[in-house]
């Protein structure tokens, strides 16, 4: 020890015996050398023995302002003790950095509305935890790898510095950390195997850097409303199915993950989060945690994140901000595709929270006859859109959803439109139940019929002329000019259902004659007048489609 600390020592010496104790334990007279000293000390060992020392000891060095002097700016360090009583300093001044190594504390530590330069606690045991509510600390508070019977309540305090709980194990039940309201001027670290057994709350905090939760085992974390100005670190988490994580209202710049750390369903709650960034991380490897690196970037996936938002409870799912966040992040990045499909997604699923419809036995004949098709006619994303057809009421809305993601898809439904149409005028094409338009207009059968023939018919005669001119019924070309409004060949016109024609079996086989109904004159003028209508509206979404596709 230099001189002029060994001059520090003797002066808190004396000072204790007047002002404290003229007869101070024999560890009291080594935390006055400790803490007078401007050297290095050395750490504890862990198997050191731990004297005891008084906690009203500990409160008059910490306060006295005749003692401040001659302690070092390094701190009041007190290593390898045993503190059995109250360490009662709230409301006080504290003009040095507190540094505890090694000790035990059998009672509670009262540091609520108390002023200090710094707090540490390494490698020590708190039996009743510590109450600081509304401290001020102008520096660092440590906890690392300290073990806490009790919670550590950080209530509106003020930490200019980093908040680190590295390695800390909290096994209080019910409320282990609290920070509420608190700001902490730079990062806080819950990493290096920390653990919580209870619930780790961070409602309202103010975070300037960055938060770190890696590698740390956390029963549930608050994070209503929390701010952090950098990027807030959920990765390597050991969870269990009660692991819970709560983002309500919390603003991040950046929030790193990866999908081994989420949640288990039911067990996230981020309706409110918004976020600068996104980013998914592979799991941490051993040699990533040697340098101190996060596991390699992967690229921002809608479905992933789908399936990250669907992690929450039924009754949050369908709350809109959490998905239109996920959609304005992918428009950002250009992902217009991946947006589109996010919100689908969220059409879907606020589809299936629709009551059920009284229809719902009708409806169950052509769900049968859809499910038999879907896997040859249509595209990879009904399988996500199958689950809400249950319900009549929600088929619509699913269809417009599923067009907003992608409107190019109405092509499915303009081929699926051109198929059914031409299989049923090409049946009554062969039945006999379309005739030319040129026998719906009586003045012009004789003309028509003289030109061909050469001779004029008496007018009550059935006149049905034939002419090589005349083009030839084509069930394609037909429905193609009635499914499509923009498309004129001239077949509309020439050819029309015949009034006067007897519905016709299309096969021979008895058992199938019901299926006549499908040439009758009534059946076919409506199914025109749906092509007509139906081809109006996928007409317009087509025109939407191909326009968005020149837009990019």
């Amino acid at each position: 020890m230099s001189l002029l600390d060994q001059i520090r020592a003797d002066k808190l010496i004396q000072l204790a015996h007047d002002r404290f104790d003229p007869n101070p334990y024999q560890a009291e007279l080594r935390v006055l050398h400790d803490s007078a000293s401007s050297e290095e000390l050395p750490d504890p060992k862990e198997d050191a023995p731990r004297p005891e020392i008084r906690a009203e000891f500990l409160r008059w060095l910490a306060t006295d302002p005749e003692a401040a002097p001659y302690i070092d700016p390094k701190g009041l360090r007190v290593y390898a003790t045993t503190i059995p009583g109250k360490l009662d300093l709230e409301g006080c001044h504290v003009r040095s950095t507190l540094d505890f190594r090694r000790c035990t504390f059998q009672e509670e530590i009262k540091l609520a509305s108390a002023e200090t330069r710094g707090i540490y606690f390494l490698d020590s045991s708190l039996d009743k935890g510590i109450f600081a509510d509304g401290a001020v600390v102008h520096g660092k508070v440590v906890l690392s790898h300290t073990k806490s019977g009790g919670a550590i309540r950080l209530v509106g305090t003020e930490i200019t510095g980093v908040l680190e709980c590295s390695g800390a194990k909290l096994t209080a039940k019910g409320l282990a950390l609290a920070a509420d309201r608190a700001r902490i001027g730079s990062s806080v670290f819950l990493d290096d195997d920390f653990e919580a057994w209870g619930i780790v709350r961070l409602a309202n905090a103010e975070i300037v850097r960055t938060l770190h939760c890696v590698g740390a085992k956390i029963a549930e974390m608050q994070c209503q409303n929390m701010q952090v100005r950098g990027d807030f670190v959920w990765q390597r988490i050991t969870k269990s199915e009660d692991t819970q994580l709560k983002l309500v209202g919390a603003r991040v710049k950046n929030l790193r993950d990866d999908q081994e750390s989420w949640p288990e369903r039911g067990k996230l709650d981020i309706d409110g989060l918004v976020y600068d960034e996104l980013t998914l991380h592979k799991r941490q490897q051993p040699a990533d945690i040697a340098l101190g690196k996060f596991g390699p970037e992967l690229p921002l996936v809608a479905r992933e994140r789908i399936d990250w938002i669907m992690l929450q409870p039924l009754d949050k799912r369908m709350e809109p901000q959490p998905w239109m966040q996920l959609r304005d992040l992918l428009e950002k990045k250009g992902q217009r595709r991946e947006a589109k499909y996010v919100l689908f997604r969220f059409r879907c699923l606020q589809v299936q929270g629709l009551e059920w419809h009284p229809l719902r036995w009708a409806w169950r004949v052509l769900r049968t006859f859809l499910h038999a098709i879907q896997l040859l006619f249509l595209p990879k994303a009904w399988n996500e859109i199958w689950p809400v057809l249950r319900h009549p009421n929600r088929l619509l809305q699913t269809s417009f959803a599923w067009l907003e993601e992608a409107p190019i898809r109405i092509c499915w439904s303009i081929g699926f439109t051109l198929a059914l149409g031409t299989l049923v005028f090409a049946g009554a094409s062969r039945s006999g139940a379309m005739i030319e338009t040129v026998h719906t207009q009586p003045a012009m059968i004789a003309s028509y019929t003289e030109s061909i023939k050469g001779a004029v018919r008496k007018p009550d005669e059935s006149i049905k002329p034939v002419s090589i001119h005349y083009p030839s019924f084509q069930p394609f070309v037909y429905t193609l000019e009635n499914a499509v409004p923009l498309i004129k060949l001239g077949m509309d016109d020439k050819w029309m259902p015949d009034l006067q024609h007897q519905p016709q079996p299309w096969c021979r086989f008895g058992w199938l004659d019901w299926l006549k109904w499908f040439n009758s004159y009534g059946f076919l003028v409506w199914s025109r007048w749906l092509l007509i209508a139906s081809g109006w509206v996928q007409a317009t979404v087509l025109a939407a489609a191909l326009a968005d596709r020149f837009k990019k």
